[in-house]
């Protein structure tokens, strides 16, 4: 049998027949010496970066360098405020009625570089505010938010930001001190107009808020929620009540003037109106085949329009529901619709791109405005004198009457 030491022998022998060898001279200080053969160091795996040719590595790293420059450069441009071009809207003398309407003009346009959902004026006319979205910029802070304006010079008092979904409705108080916000985020915030600061936030647990309306004696907000309505008290943000509308999301709400009623315009094509004091639900005019977009009352309280994705407005008389006239001009859905302070004339934006002007009383359709892109919203001022439109292509115009048309530029007026 082999010794222990015979088998380590014989291991040693054959590891060094197996390991690589290479030869190196031995130091002598003359002459010619037997190379000393020693085992070659072992191959070990070499990181890729280290076998690309080295000709390569400034192409990758200026590579690296301009990814990352692109990278910075979105980024600071998603934090960037939208691109604004405004110019000062002078205010007519007359107001846009029945009698005017044959003469109203555009007075100017603005560039704001948002989608607008909805618009609204204060009722002293010092500000404008709009609705905004920006759908395409990406972690952005103004993606969605409101926009305070200053019509007559033209400036921006402040983006109001703190919503973080599509921006839905807006409104102002009456006394103009608030102006109410509401978004699909499921809340509502209330900011104070002097110092655009937020002044409180209501949240929702029945969905987001689709339309809001303040009540005449601004105490009670309005909203449009997935079933009804809920009233909010604005001084704690307590809810009050909700009134049902069977099941039926609405989009539209509005009080009437004197408070009295409260209407609201379904997904479904519906029109409910109820009695504020108890909640009762008085009527339903089940009239639109598609959902209704605005509700608006007249001056007096006496007739409602509505107007819906159907290519319809109609105009009910609000004592008993009687459907009073069926307005069919537009081509597409019915996105807007107003009363002038008067009650004579009633307004209305479309998808079609028209702003189209009726008679009130009977429907008479009485002019035709074209526009190049869809009109998304409009609101009239309670004084009939500023009228405002929204376009998709994020532009807001502004109309007023005949005694303008000497100021204006050629390239803003527009022909009947």
């Amino acid at each position: 049998m082999p010794t222990p030491a015979r088998t380590s022998q014989v291991l040693e022998s054959v590891e060094a027949e197996l390991a690589p060898t290479q030869t190196i001279p031995a130091a002598t200080g003359s002459g010619p010496s037997p190379a000393v053969e020693v085992p070659a160091p072992a191959i070990s795996a070499t990181p890729a970066i280290r076998r690309l040719p080295r000709w390569l590595l400034p192409f990758l790293g200026l590579a690296l360098l301009a990814v990352l420059a692109v990278a910075i450069i979105w980024f600071i441009n998603q934090r960037r405020p939208p691109t604004l071009q405004l110019m000062p809207i002078e205010r007519p003398s007359i107001t846009i009625n029945l009698e005017s309407q044959s003469s109203v003009v555009n007075l100017g346009e603005w560039e704001i570089d948002a989608y607008c959902e909805q618009l609204a004026f204060s009722p002293d006319l010092d500000w404008l505010a709009s609705a905004c979205n920006r759908e395409e910029v990406r972690f952005s802070s103004y993606r969605y938010y409101a926009s305070l304006w200053q019509v007559n010079p033209g400036v921006l008092q402040a983006h109001l930001l703190d919503h973080i979904a599509w921006m839905k409705s807006l409104d102002f108080s009456p006394d103009g001190s608030l102006l109410a916000t509401s978004a699909e985020d499921e809340r509502v915030n209330l900011w104070q107009v002097s110092d655009s600061a937020l002044l409180r936030t209501i949240e929702s647990d029945q969905g987001p808020i689709a339309s809001l309306d303040f009540s005449p004696n601004g105490k009670v907000l309005a909203g449009a929620i997935w079933e009804g309505v809920g009233l909010w008290q604005v001084s704690n943000g307590n809810l009050l009540r909700t009134y049902s509308s069977d099941e039926n999301s609405l989009r539209s709400v509005a009080f009437s003037p004197d408070g009295e009623f409260l209407a609201g315009g379904s997904e479904a094509g519906q029109i409910f109106l109820w009695r504020v004091s108890d909640g009762v639900l008085i009527h339903t005019q089940p009239g639109h085949t598609a959902q209704v977009n605005q509700i608006a009352f007249s001056p007096d309280g006496t007739q409602l329009a509505s107007a819906s994705d159907d290519k319809t407005i109609k105009l009910w008389r609000v004592q008993d529901g009687e459907l009073l006239a069926n307005l069919v001009e537009h081509t597409e859905g019915v996105t807007g619709v107003a009363f002038s302070n008067d009650g004579s004339l009633l307004v209305s934006s479309s998808w079609d791109g028209t702003l189209r002007l009726w008679q009130a009383s009977d429907g008479l359709a009485l002019r035709s405005i074209q526009f190049d892109d869809s009109l998304i919203a409009l609101v009239l001022s309670v004084d009939g004198i500023w009228l405002t439109t929204a376009s998709s292509d994020g532009r807001l115009n502004f109309w007023g009457v005949s005694e303008t048309i000497s100021h204006l530029p050629v390239s803003l007026r527009i022909r009947p």
